[in-house]
């Protein structure tokens, strides 16, 4: 038995003309799937809808985490999570609501809780240098259980400390404002898209014309003595060898570098304009 197209078939049934037939076949029932369409059930036109509806149209900022993110049906979408085995682990407790450019009540809310587990939080003692620093398995029982409460009163600490260090400040500067258009946003993203690839082909434009330079010059190193008036070919001193190469009769050689010379200079002005944001001679993309 063979396996043809989600069917078992005898082996003696698949010879080039019944297998050419029984693709024909094939063809015919799917123009005609395709021909006469198939009805939507009412669950499906009920997603369809609610796909529509729920799309985003907006970016908003969380508001705990502070990143930037769609807005489906008005809410954050899901963020800040890792998929394990097909689920979402860790998703950051501020997706599904509001966006922090409509409002800040959410965060203040953590910002109180925070504060309270502060308050309440029972102090522990330092064990000492030699049980925090040893792996746990070399100390006993009861150095184990003061390290793990001693880590875990860090932790919880210093995780409600750096929130509430953020968090503060930022809700003090709070006022409410535009939620950013995914179109804006795309178009955004995609002119930084097409900066980047444009310094990064300036980047190759200077390397490849640098490389070309100390061919030059190598060149004039197997045909002129530079020795030791000059010993490494570098784009500094690329000039010196071509006027020692014009010196001693070597004319084209010479020209050649001062071409490629002049061709690294311009496209390395050219990369570090587009770094600092300055305009590109259109030529050199």
């Amino acid at each position: 038995m063979q396996r043809l197209g989600g069917t078992f078939l005898p082996v003696f049934f698949l010879t080039k003309n019944n297998l050419n037939n029984f693709i024909a076949e094939l063809t015919e029932i799917r123009e005609s799937i395709e021909t006469v369409g198939m009805t939507p059930t009412a669950n499906q036109k009920y997603r369809k809808i609610k796909i529509m509806k729920d799309k985003a149209t907006h970016y908003g900022t969380c508001q705990l985490c502070g990143s930037f993110q769609k807005l489906p049906g008005g809410v954050l979408a899901s963020h800040g999570y890792n998929i394990t085995w097909g689920s979402f682990v860790g998703t950051c407790h501020g997706s599904g609501r509001a966006p922090f450019e409509q409002s800040k009540a959410y965060v203040e809310a953590e910002i109180v809780k925070g504060q309270r587990i502060l308050a309440n939080l029972a102090p522990v003692e330092h064990p000492g240098y030699m049980v925090v620093s040893r792996m746990p398995q070399f100390l006993s029982d009861e150095d184990k259980v003061k390290k793990a409460a001693w880590e875990q009163y860090c932790d919880i600490k210093g995780s409600w400390e750096r929130f509430i260090a953020y968090q503060v400040p930022r809700c003090a500067k709070w006022e409410p404002k535009e939620l950013t258009p995914v179109v804006e946003e795309e178009a955004r993203r995609d002119a930084s898209k097409k900066s980047v690839k444009g310094i990064r082909n300036l980047a190759r434009m200077r390397d490849l014309t640098k490389r070309e330079l100390i061919k030059a010059v190598e060149q004039i190193e197997k045909a002129v003595c530079c020795w030791p008036a000059l010993s490494y070919p570098t784009t500094a001193n690329a000039h010196k060898y071509a006027n020692l190469a014009r010196s001693a009769g070597k004319v084209e050689l010479a020209d050649d570098v001062t071409n490629k010379l002049a061709a690294f200079k311009a496209a390395k002005a050219n990369y570090d304009a587009a770094k600092s944001g300055a305009p590109v001679v259109a030529s050199s993309l």
